[in-house]
């Protein structure tokens, strides 16, 4: 009601501008034709379409005005007038509301009190009382009601402005609604609808209150709840559904409170649970069932509580019984396991609860069918829910025993391994002489404490030592396990001592001591199986006889450090501190030839656990074979490649591991034969300028190259020329050219870009006093000038030899070019073969 009453006070009439009559009719002459009673407006709001109401009040007097649409296809506004003046003034005005064609709501507004007092006497008659007054500035709203209507009275003071007698005047309007129609907001079905119009919920209204069925949707569409209210609560069957449309509770309310029986569904629509409640409690027996609708549980609840026995079903057989007190565990407890292919019980689990802890002695049991007797697996005493006592756990192919104080393990502890479990299956062994043990020791307040033993799972030796406070601590030793050979026998090694560690605290602290190891070794099959094929390669572990003393601090290499092979030799040696290598070190790496495997033997320092400074690598002791200097672990300077103890065979030198130039030497002359410079290099390319040296001087020549791996500073000369010889692919030169004399005088200098001069090139003539500069674009000449040594023009005979071509040139010059003849001699012959007309430069035609 209060929705409506506002929805009134705010609404104007569809033509607020229509409703100014004229002064003159409304208040002179009243027309009896306008007048229509409280019973003609409920005879219009009971019509079954709009049709029906325009005849009848055409039959009046009044005139079909105009219609609209409201905010949906369902809901429609037809206006009438009655004695409409041209510029659409009238004497009264009519509205009707429709809703899927059906008359649900009529305005009605006029301007004289005898039509006001037509419907305000007859109130009373028709059975409408008082519900709400409420007065406004110049408006005063009266709502009434009886069984089937609301009607609202507005009585509203029009200004002076309004007036075309400069008078004040009253409008009269009623706004008649039928109840439990959709113009009334507090009776009658109701839809609400997500931001999508997708229906979110349907119920129906009693003076403003949910009163019969509710249905709630899922924003898919699809049904999420059923029920049924009474004035505004929840009472009788309620039905929940998932976003599927599936059903998945089914209860019922009785004074707000979830009353009697209650079921939960699957999504195929077998029962899940069933129970009882009261007053809003599980109360009684519960039944739950898997899919298919087999049993799975059955219990009783008391106030929500599970109270009393619960019995556990799979596949129709027991599987857990319990009991419980108030919702706490209390009682015996009983578990049963059974096999899945024969379907019969196999493991039994027993014990008792107090107050939701487990107490007393908890034992697991294996059913022996075939003795047809049980057999104890795991026993464990609670007191509780504290494990306090002996205990025996089987786990997987292993066995615990020990005991137990205060839920901490105290005193005797070992771990037996059931072989025959680990390799054929079936269920473990419990009779401790047919296990082996692999782990030998005690405990002291939940930690490990004293001497231990550990085995491997054929019961040999594998480690000893003590622990305190459940970290390592003194000498700890480490022993082979057994090996055989191909006839079976043990190897020599089998059990033997190989490893020697102190701990302190759990970590490593003080001397290390390792004695020998096995290595992986790849020999012909046949000699392990004499049926294998003997091209075929296999793997064996081979015995190595070493000694390596180290020490430890804190769990890190601190120390020196010594390596030394069967023999005694040194492998390697150094020093550690806090974990790094420090200082000077000597190593000996085994490298593989195409023969026979070589020693490499490195010598040097470490700062930080890194390489640094000089290093000196030899592949006979006492020859240095490279000499090279590292920077934080990286190639850093010269690296030289020795020939002897004072011939280079090469020299390299590297940048933060990059290398950047690489200089090849004469084996007899020790003198530099070739020179590579890399720079400006990438990902995928770099620049070389290549220069080669020779008894009468040097030749440089810049190049790119395509970069296709990381470079290899051993290979890169031969990498390098196969690049620039595959015509242009993957190399090509490209930049400065230089040709120099041994004297170290420049003969030629100029650019290429692949097999083309570009640009500016000079040659030098320094018998003749003259440089000769040439201009050159994709190849071809395309400029010349002949200068004087000092950059000015030359002027005189100058000759030209061009050895490739066997031809040689004498040209006479004027102000650096050609001027007058140049004649073409052929230099074997001495014979003149052509000759040419030059003026300023330009060839004669």
């Amino acid at each position: 009601m209060q929705h409506l009453y506002h929805y009134f006070m705010l609404q104007k009439p569809i033509k607020t501008s229509l409703l100014i009559v004229g002064l003159f009719l409304v208040l002179h002459l009243p027309a009896l034709g306008q007048r229509l009673s409280l019973n003609e407006l409920h005879y219009i709001a009971n019509q079954k379409n709009w049709s029906a109401v325009n005849q009848y009040l055409i039959k009046r007097g009044w005139e079909y005005y105009e219609s609209a649409k409201g905010s949906s296809t369902k809901y429609n506004t037809i206006s009438w007038s009655y004695n409409k003046s041209y510029d659409d003034r009238a004497e009264g005005w009519f509205h009707l509301y429709t809703y899927e064609g059906l008359p649900n709501k009529v305005e009605y507004s006029i301007f004289n009190k005898p039509s006001y007092l037509l419907i305000q006497n007859s109130l009373l008659g028709q059975g409408y009382r008082l519900k709400n007054k409420d007065i406004e500035n110049n408006e005063i709203v009266t709502a009434y009601a009886n069984a089937r209507f609301i009607l609202k009275i507005a009585t509203q003071k029009r200004n002076k402005s309004s007036s075309l007698y400069n008078k004040s005047i009253v409008e009269y309007r009623f706004l008649l609604i039928k109840k439990a129609g959709v113009y009334d907001d507090d009776n009658g079905k109701k839809i609400e609808y997500y931001a999508d119009r997708t229906k979110k919920a349907e119920y129906t209204l009693k003076d403003g209150k949910i009163h019969g069925e509710v249905k709630l949707y899922h924003p898919n569409g699809h049904l999420q709840k059923k029920t049924h209210f009474y004035m505004d609560q929840a009472k009788g069957l309620t039905i929940e559904y998932n976003k599927k449309g599936q059903k998945v509770f089914e209860y019922t309310i009785v004074n707000k409170l979830i009353q009697g029986k209650i079921k939960t569904f699957h999504p195929n629509g077998q029962i899940r649970k069933q129970g009882t409640f009261k007053d809003g409690k599980q109360q009684g027996k519960f039944i739950e069932f898997d899919e298919a609708g087999n049993k799975t549980a059955e219990y009783t609840m008391k106030a929500s509580q599970r109270h009393g026995k619960l019995v556990a079903y799979e596949k129709g057989k027991k599987t857990e019984v319990l009991y419980y007190e108030d919702g706490l565990k209390h009682g015996s407890y009983q578990s049963y396991y059974y096999d899945d292919k024969s379907d019969k019980l196999q493991l039994r689990q027993s014990g008792s609860y107090q107050q939701g802890k487990k107490d007393g002695n908890w034992q697991f049991h294996y059913i022996e069918e075939k003795y047809d007797k049980e057999r104890l697996l795991s026993s464990i005493t609670y007191a509780k829910g504290i494990r306090d006592g002996a205990f025996q756990q089987a786990t997987g192919d292993s066995l615990i025993i020990g005991t137990y104080r205060n839920d901490l393990l105290q005193g005797s502890y070992k771990i037996y391994r059931d072989e025959r479990k680990l390799l054929l299956g079936g269920v473990i062994r419990t009779d401790t002489s047919s296990l082996k043990i692999i782990a030998d020791g005690a405990y002291n307040q939940g930690r490990k404490s004293g001497y231990w033993k550990m085995y491997d799972i054929f019961g040999v030796l594998r480690a000893t030592g003590s622990y305190k406070q459940g970290k390592k601590t003194s000498t700890w030793k480490y022993y082979y396990t057994n090996y055989v050979d191909k006839n079976n026998k043990l190897r020599p090694y089998s059990g033997k001592l190989y490893l020697l560690e102190n701990y302190q605290n759990g970590k490593k602290d003080g001397k290390v001591e390792s004695y020998s190891n096995l290595v992986d070794k790849n020999v012909p099959c046949s000699e392990i199986d004499p049926n294998k094929n003997p091209l075929d390669t296999c793997t064996k572990k081979v015995f190595v006889k070493k000694l390596i003393t180290g020490y430890y601090k804190n769990g890190q290499p601190h120390g020196p450090y010594t390596y030394r092979d069967s023999l005694n030799e040194i492998v390697h040696k150094g020093m550690f501190r806090n974990g790094l290598k420090e200082g000077k070190w000597f190593h000996r790496y085994t490298q593989k030839g195409t023969k026979r495997d070589f020693y490499v033997y490195t010598e040097g320092n470490y700062l930080g656990g890194k390489e640094e400074g000089l290093w000196a690598r030899s592949y006979k002791k006492g020859i240095v074979a490279e000499s090279f200097h590292y920077k934080n672990g990286k190639y850093h300077g010269e690296f030289i490649s020795w020939r002897g103890k004072d011939k280079f065979q090469e020299k390299k030198t590297f940048d933060n591991d990059r290398l950047t130039s690489l200089v090849t030497y004469d084996s007899l002359t020790n003198q530099p034969k070739q020179r590579y410079e890399i720079y400006d290099e990438t990902a995928n390319s770099y620049k070389c300028r290549w220069t080669t040296y020779g008894p009468k001087g040097q030749v440089s020549q810049e190049y790119w190259v395509k970069k296709d791996q990381e470079l290899n500073h051993y290979f890169f000369d031969i990498f390098f020329v196969a690049a620039i010889s595959s015509q242009g692919k993957n190399g090509y030169k490209d930049g400065l050219f230089k040709y120099v004399n041994s004297e170290g005088k420049l003969l030629e200098e100029g650019r290429y870009h692949k097999k083309d001069k570009v640009g500016i090139w000079h040659s030098y003539f320094y018998d003749q006093g003259v440089v000769l500069e040439e201009k050159f674009d994709n190849g071809q000449q395309t400029m010349e000038k002949h200068l004087l040594l000092n950059d000015e023009l030359f002027s005189g005979k100058f000759t030209f030899t061009n050895q490739e071509t066997g031809i040689r040139e004498i040209r006479k010059v004027k102000d650096g070019v050609r001027h007058g003849k140049t004649r073409y001699v052929d230099i074997k012959t001495g014979k003149t073969i052509k000759k040419e007309s030059y003026k300023n430069g330009t060839l004669k035609k």
